[in-house]
């Protein structure tokens, strides 16, 4: 492999990888910084044809945001919940959050972690770094007196974070 100028690759078949692998690992890349690579074969004829280009961002899937969705009011038709950002985006900026809500129980019901259901509520764009989102609770059908979880988490181009606690 030769670094052909910042941030771009040539992988080939040199003296350090002679083999039919499909699979090469390169070190010492610097988080949140995007990568060309390109490759080829080579035999005994000499090169093949460059593949083409490949740009790949060094980076990870999200942490998991900071906070669990804090209460902040409620009415009989919505409730308002405070929202955090992830501390760290994994090198690739977060380009939206998913919201999830549980089943939801009667007051005097026991809530362990176990036996509830999340679904999706929604999904938003992160804005700053304290936020709240409005949870229609005539759209989502909740019923009165019931208590309800809600978790979240955060994505960026590689994946979704691990969720948020309840």
């Amino acid at each position: 492999m030769s670094q052909i100028e910042d941030n771009f690759f040539d992988v080939e078949g040199s003296t350090l990888n002679q083999s039919l692998s499909t699979e090469y690992t390169i070190t010492g890349l610097e988080r949140a910084q995007d990568y060309g690579f390109r490759y080829r074969a080579i035999n005994a004829n000499g090169g093949g044809a460059w593949s083409a280009i490949t740009y790949i961002t060094a980076a990870t899937i999200p942490s998991a945001p900071a906070n669990a969705p804090a209460y902040v009011s409620s009415t009989n038709t919505q409730i308002v919940l405070k929202l955090s950002r992830s501390y760290d985006d994994g090198g690739a900026a977060i380009t939206d959050y998913e919201l999830e809500i549980d089943q939801g129980f009667p007051p005097t019901a026991l809530i362990t972690s176990g036996i509830s259901t999340f679904t999706k509520v929604t999904q938003y764009v992160y804005s700053t770094h304290w936020f709240s989102y409005a949870i229609d609770s005539t759209t989502l059908s909740l019923t009165p007196g019931n208590l309800y979880r809600f978790r979240y988490r955060a994505k960026n181009k590689m994946d979704y974070s691990p969720y948020s606690d309840t």
